[in-house]
């Protein structure tokens, strides 16, 4: 089976397409059978009663919308104590695990439409920007620009799309630097590099936000300039890490560097191309994990290290060290469950509490030891991809 069509079958397989015949449970919580449309692996079978309680739970239920007081629809913070009644990203994500969780298809469509309402009135038609209305400028603390922290709530067009629909106006492309107005090194040496995780997302967003035009032959030599420069320049061999321009004195080089790869890959899987050096990089990453199955600080670093870890995988079709990778995400599952799952039955996005901060945006005072939707998320993703690997 070639790298390709093993791609798209385990790319269905992640978002809870069957895996193996294990039982899954139902929850009543939303008034409504969650009953699965699709079968799962073990770990995810073992958690998913308990996500979708915990979720239903924290859901917001104001705005009437029913005899079972139940709200409108379709609008979750991230956790149960963030300083705002609801949010466009946790709403997105919201919607992400119960899609991911078999249990989406089960919701009556006049509460999808409310759903759809939402993120479709949080559109700005002037630029095409998702922006979260309950989010003011007090809620800014970092050092985001505010257009990349609309470019994240643009997790609102992937929640639409679930809901089978769509973006009212056109979505701006996302880019430091146009690609199509300048040659492809210009492109690369833009970016500062001395810090790959924090801006190798803005040197993909940029290449994919071109590459539906890329048939121009001079926006194609510029892509390809583009990736060439990034190879000679920051990618290193050795590691197969984007590390190069780094401070070598850095503590947390080497985990700061895979997040690097984490963001960096995206173009690689856009154009279809392999990533370079991945041995080296699945030696690398491996390398990384510590003694109680963590790959460094936030969750965030474990999840990056898996996904990073799969999609080599699936480039070097399970070739080189597949036992070990898959020992490796054993152990980092063991981990979530036992640290970063919580009592309420989701996910907690730091080891003893929830996020208080997202991409530069205020969530709550201070962590609190709870859950939230984008640890349960990316914890979610990590036990899927391992239930995966097992189920090959």
């Amino acid at each position: 089976m070639s790298s390709f069509s093993r791609r798209r079958f385990l790319s269905v397989a992640s978002a809870g397409a069957a895996l193996a015949a294990f039982p899954t449970p139902i929850t009543r919580a939303a008034g409504f059978r969650l009953e699965a449309s699709r079968e799962f692996g073990p770990r995810v079978a073992m958690v998913r009663e308990d996500i979708l309680e915990w979720l239903e739970s924290i859901r917001w239920k104001g705005g009437g919308g029913g005899p079972e007081a139940r709200g409108l629809w379709g609008r979750w913070p991230y956790h149960a104590r963030m300083s705002r009644p609801y949010a466009v990203i946790g709403s997105a994500q919201g919607i992400g695990l119960l899609q991911s969780l078999g249990a989406l298809d089960a919701v009556p469509l006049p509460w999808k439409q409310e759903a759809v309402a939402y993120f479709q009135s949080c559109q700005d038609a002037a630029d095409g920007h998702f922006k979260d209305p309950l989010v003011s400028e007090a809620d800014h603390i970092d050092y985001h620009s505010w257009v990349e922290i609309w470019g994240q709530m643009g997790a609102a067009s992937g929640a639409l799309s679930s809901l089978g629909a769509e973006p009212l106006f056109p979505r701006p492309p996302v880019m430091h630097v146009d690609i199509g107005a300048v040659d492809g090194k210009a492109y690369t040496r833009s970016f500062d590099w001395s810090n790959p995780w924090k801006n190798g997302e803005g040197w993909t967003r940029g290449i994919r936000a071109r590459l539906d035009s890329s048939k121009s032959e001079n926006l194609q030599g510029n892509i390809a300039e583009a990736v060439a420069t990034y190879e000679a320049e920051v990618l290193d061999p050795v590691t197969g890490f984007p590390l190069k321009q780094m401070d070598p004195s850095r503590p947390d080089r080497l985990v700061v560097a895979m997040c690097g790869l984490f963001k960096t890959m995206g173009t690689y899987l856009a154009l279809g191309a392999p990533v370079p050096y991945a041995e080296r990089a699945i030696d690398a990453t491996l390398a990384l994990q510590e003694n109680d199955g963590a790959f460094g600080g936030p969750l965030t670093q474990n999840w990056d290290a898996l996904w990073v870890l799969r999609e080599l995988d699936l480039q070097m079709d399970g070739s080189y060290r597949h036992a070990d990778i898959m020992r490796s995400g054993d152990r980092c599952c063991d981990l979530l469950l036992k640290e970063y799952r919580k009592s309420d039955g989701g996910f907690s996005f730091n080891r003893n509490g929830c996020a208080d901060v997202h991409h530069s945006v205020r969530l709550s005072p201070e962590s609190y030891p709870i859950s939230d939707t984008m640890g349960t998320r990316m914890s979610l993703n990590c036990l899927m991809y391992v239930d995966e690997w097992e189920a090959v």
